[in-house]
């Protein structure tokens, strides 16, 4: 004896046992979408860790270069300016200014790569890095971008 399929959809088991195979669909389907989700904040974490790696790297290096005495007779604005000049990053400035602690120096949109360029660069000049404040910002493109404000001193003193 064989069933057809229209009487199949008109028997209240059928119809229970669709209800609930559909029931246990939306739960899988719910469960990937939670699963790819939590994927993706993993990744986007990691990528996060790796970045402010970098930015603590950064860190380290200006603290561990020692005081040279390379600049000395150059007042620290030209050796910056020559600095900025050779790194192409004279554009990005948004700020260079004499004060009483120091010059101070603002650049923005820099990646990780040309910070630690620019700090290895005013080291090796002979300048010393007194203050730095770092500030990263979200892109969409190509990680993040930061903003970073130096107070610098020239070792003419020394």
């Amino acid at each position: 004896m064989m069933i057809r399929f229209q009487e199949l959809k008109t028997m209240p088991e059928a119809q229970r046992l669709m209800k609930m195979a559909a029931v246990v669909l939306c739960i899988w389907v719910f469960g990937f979408i939670l699963l790819s989700n939590a994927l993706f904040l993993k990744s986007s974490a990691s990528n996060r860790v790796v970045e402010a790696d970098g930015v603590i790297n950064a860190a380290f290096t200006i603290k561990s270069y020692p005081t040279r005495n390379i600049s000395v007779g150059r007042e620290p604005l030209s050796a910056v300016s020559n600095i900025l000049d050779s790194l192409g990053l004279r554009a990005r400035v948004s700020q260079m200014s004499s004060s009483a602690s120091g010059l101070v120096l603002q650049v923005n949109d820099l990646y990780v790569g040309e910070m630690s360029g620019l700090i290895e660069a005013v080291s090796a000049s002979g300048l010393t890095i007194r203050t730095a404040e770092i500030r990263a910002i979200a892109t969409n493109q190509n990680g993040r971008k930061m903003t970073i404000s130096f107070v610098l001193e020239g070792d003419a003193q020394q």
